[in-house]
């Protein structure tokens, strides 16, 4: 077995060892080595496998603590995004090294103030960092390793021309890193033009080949998708519900609320501080059930989510291979449901023909409509005011980490009180 500390990681040790986390994941072995002797290297890997520490660990290693001015720089497609990575190089320094997230929906001051003394790596979405850069607020002069994560996601985001132009003026004599979990002829084109020679990391095809994810379909009316989703998340397994549009997010929180579920919505109309508190919420299982639209969604790094459900059923692949990945991240196991009517069947075929992973039929069976119920007329638990036992309740004992993933333990799939578990742990501009 292969450690953290065999792969050149010093400075991270002492986090490592307290979180438990020895074994690295495939990403991480991978990675680190290229980036801690100096070449460019492009990843290519899945969400949810390790890829912060994978170019998290070894930035670390590289920066000098003792400057003050930017020396890394991490340019990502969200504001989620932005300070998960914040606050997970933070977490794997112990605190020692200057991390800043900047990302638009929040006060330049603020940010700023934060600038002037947290900036020896700035984690930034690219509309922020150019109005910076145009500003002349924020120097790169010294910037000596650049990070592009997710950078397919930029591309679909229409962010391609905003990177060209900030790796344009970077420093020409800098180490880059570029991580995607697809490889279109654009983000190819851009590593071409912008990285030295990179080497190539490949942990996943661009197939959806995701197999720690249990796939399913349901077929049904669109009318009845409603009281199908009630019935199932009504064990209180924390889930996360996409669907293909602001107000249907809206609405489906709404309805789901008034069916009397602990349920959040995110969408990209909220503010960033309000959907900043509904993503803590969600990690703090104060809620267990979160509707969310594709663009937000991105950010939300939950390992404790054990279940998907597409509501709506996305228009092309690569949305739903990005949806379950949500689920079963950095080694978990979880559950993918998406809910199919005629009108879109064939998008659901496009999507079935595209993955390796059977998508097996789930039936659907007659549900009765499960009425409004008042919270004073119930048992609250967990993050659900549903189902027979309490959501995330103890047991499980001591239970292995590797890598950062958060142990390994069965999946149960399906409606019904979950076995008691222990509790894992692991922009829009």
């Amino acid at each position: 077995m292969t450690t953290f500390s065999e792969l050149g990681i010093k400075k991270s040790l002492s986090y490592l060892n307290e979180a438990g986390f020895t074994e690295p994941f495939p990403i991480q072995a991978a990675a680190i080595p290229i980036i801690l002797k100096g070449s460019d290297m492009i990843g290519q890997a899945q969400t949810g496998t390790g890829k912060t520490a994978a170019f998290g660990l070894p930035l670390l290693e590289i920066i000098d603590h003792r400057v003050h001015d930017t020396q890394g720089l991490i340019i990502v497609p969200t504001r989620e995004l932005a300070q998960q990575v914040a606050e997970e190089l933070k977490k794997f320094s112990g605190g020692t090294a200057k991390v800043t997230a900047v990302y638009g929906g929040e006060s330049m001051l603020r940010q700023i103030r934060f600038l002037k003394n947290e900036r020896q790596i700035i984690v930034a979405t690219p509309g922020r960092l150019m109005d910076y850069m145009r500003e002349e607020i924020l120097p790169l002069g010294h910037i000596r390793f650049v990070v592009l994560d997710e950078a397919d996601r930029m591309l679909d985001m229409g962010f391609i021309d905003d990177i060209k132009k900030i790796l344009s003026q970077l420093p020409q004599h800098r180490q880059m890193c570029m991580f995607s979990a697809t490889m279109p002829t654009e983000i190819t084109r851009l590593a071409h033009d912008f990285m030295n020679k990179p080497e190539k990391v490949v942990v996943s095809k661009d197939e959806i080949s995701n197999v720690n994810v249990s796939q399913y379909y349901m077929e049904m009316r669109d009318g009845d998708k409603l009281d199908q989703l009630a019935n199932i998340i009504k064990d209180g397994k924390k889930t996360v519900v996409f669907c293909g549009a602001k107000v249907r997010v809206k609405r489906l929180a709404d309805e789901l609320h008034q069916k009397g579920f602990n349920v959040e919505a995110i969408h990209g109309d909220m503010e960033q501080n309000q959907r900043s508190r509904v993503i803590q919420d969600f990690k703090a299982d104060k809620v267990n059930i979160l509707v969310a639209t594709d663009v937000v969604a991105r950010g939300i790094d939950v390992p404790t989510v054990e279940r998907v459900v597409s509501f709506d059923v996305p228009t092309d692949t690569m949305t739903y291979f990005h949806r379950i990945g949500r689920t079963a991240r950095a080694g978990e196991k979880g559950a993918a449901i998406i809910f199919v009517t005629r009108a879109y069947w064939d998008d659901f075929n496009n999507i079935r023909n595209h993955t390796k992973v059977k998508i097996v039929q789930m039936k659907t069976g007659y549900v009765q409509s499960m009425p409004v119920v008042r919270s004073s007329d119930m048992r609250r638990f967990g993050g659900s005011k549903f189902g027979g036992g309490r959501f995330g309740r103890g047991g499980g004992g001591d239970r292995g980490k590797r890598g950062f993933g958060h142990g390994k333990g069965p999946f149960h799939h399906g409606t019904g009180s979950s076995p008691s578990r222990g509790r894992r742990r692991s922009d829009k501009r």
